[in-house]
């Protein structure tokens, strides 16, 4: 174990994609390039597979370049030691909420470092929801129109509210995000003065609180099931 490990987590929606260890070959082979077999650890969780590799050249911990397109992954940072090996899984399991939240696709494969705070202030879904609520009041409901404006705000912020920075960005005239900016502020439950940050993360949780009343979909939750398979780690 005194080495450097990353884990992937790869699920499916249905029965019918073969998730056996034996057929990682298949379902995930970025992980077996090169001409040394790498060390992996895997551990069923049902209508999954979490799988840890410690390949000889570190070069090959890189986030895999493809999986099965009939199949979805999330994967944790590259970490050391035992320490290290239950720090990725952990990292891995709120990378897969994050995609099933935000409903990846098949074939897509979402790794921690580009969504650690989605997955983080996702860990409780109903004090989530309830944050994005608050934060956003009327920004935060779901007519496509509303949508474009909200999505307008997050693009403005992301680019240090700066609107021709953010009209580039977006392919629109900056009197166009002008006006956007304008009418979702008026949306908003409160002024946005010294609220950029809570703004910009209940932002960032709305495809999640799109996804849930507050209460983990049966598929998010591998957690329970994994901890008990590593009591020593967990």
């Amino acid at each position: 174990m005194d080495r450097p490990h990353r884990c992937l987590v790869v699920w499916a929606d249905g029965p019918t994609v073969d998730l056996r260890p034996e057929r990682l070959r298949q379902t995930v082979p970025a992980l077996f390039r090169g001409n040394a077999e790498p060390a992996i650890v895997t551990l069923p969780l049902g209508p999954s597979i979490a799988v840890w590799w410690s390949p000889p050249d570190p070069r090959a911990l890189a986030v895999p370049e493809q999986i099965d397109p009939a199949v979805r992954g999330a994967i944790g940072p590259v970490a050391h030691g035992i320490a290290g090996f239950r720090a990725s899984y952990l990292d891995a399991l709120g990378a897969r909420r994050v995609a099933v939240l935000e409903q990846a696709p098949a074939g897509s494969l979402t790794d921690h470092a580009d969504v650690a705070v989605r997955a983080l202030a996702s860990a409780d879904l109903e004090q989530a929801a309830r944050f994005v609520r608050g934060a956003l009041g009327d920004l935060g409901e779901t007519d496509p129109a509303v949508r474009e404006l909200a999505a307008t705000l997050h693009a403005f912020l992301d680019h240090g509210s700066n609107l021709r920075a953010t009209a580039s960005a977006m392919g629109v005239h900056h009197n166009t995000v002008a006006n956007r900016i304008r009418r979702a502020e008026a949306l908003l439950p409160h002024p946005t003065v010294g609220r950029t940050a809570e703004i910009l993360l209940a932002l960032e949780l709305l495809a999640i609180a799109d996804h849930t009343g507050g209460h983990e979909p049966h598929a998010v939750g591998a957690r329970a099931a994994a901890g008990a398979a590593l009591p020593g780690l967990l």
